[in-house]
């Protein structure tokens, strides 16, 4: 898998990254070892808490560190408060040894958004070309994170959508592996069953109310 990464939100931006990903997407299908490119979409990154900024290029860094991942291409404006710098910090941060190929475009180098694309479709395929073949392997499930999303509340999400997502998440947790909660929240009404669930006193004596 590539990644195409934009570390800021600039509809027009978008719109010919998307264009040229197609590009890029049937270009991947002439190496059997890349199973494609997917473009990611961000909608902050331009302004902002600087917080906020530092915490999404943690998240793209997650992405580009991603096992599966072969390298990115990653794409900015310069005039953003999430510059390129932050990125790279974030990335070197959670991996020193990161080595996968990296491809960094600043639109204000350019004196053409076209020939900065083209530039940018034609290095990506020779980075393409130059990556390595690589085998799946299996892995234990004990190495599995799950990140849980709000799907939009409605009736069934007491009913049948939470504790559906409960259930993997003991059975995850019960081989070693790990299940995050998002939206604290919704919550309510449950903080007694999450704390009997903690696995260490201080977490519970923490968590109690």
């Amino acid at each position: 898998m590539l990644w195409v990464i934009p570390i800021t939100h600039w509809k027009k931006f978008a719109l010919n990254l998307t264009s040229g990903s197609d590009e890029l997407i049937e270009t991947a299908r002439m190496f059997p070892h890349i199973e494609g490119v997917r473009c990611i979409t961000v909608t902050s990154g331009c302004g902002g808490a600087t917080s906020d900024c530092e915490t999404m290029c943690d998240v793209l860094a997650a992405y580009a560190d991603h096992p599966n991942v072969i390298g990115m291409t990653v794409f900015s404006l310069g005039c953003e408060k999430a510059q390129q710098k932050m990125f790279k910090d974030a990335l070197a941060r959670r991996n020193p040894e990161f080595d996968k190929p990296a491809l960094y475009f600043l639109q204000q180098e350019w004196d053409s958004e076209e020939r900065m694309m083209q530039t940018a479709l034609q290095q990506t395929f020779e980075a393409m070309k130059a990556v390595k073949p690589t085998e799946r392997v299996e892995v234990p499930l004990s190495c599995l994170k799950v990140g849980m999303k709000c799907g939009g509340s409605d009736g069934f999400s007491g009913i049948s959508g939470n504790p559906a997502m409960g259930l993997v998440s003991d059975w995850l947790t019960t081989l070693g592996g790990a299940s995050g909660l998002a939206e604290f929240p919704e919550l309510c009404g449950a903080e007694g069953d999450m704390v009997k669930r903690c696995i260490n006193l201080e977490d519970k004596k923490s968590s109690s109310i």
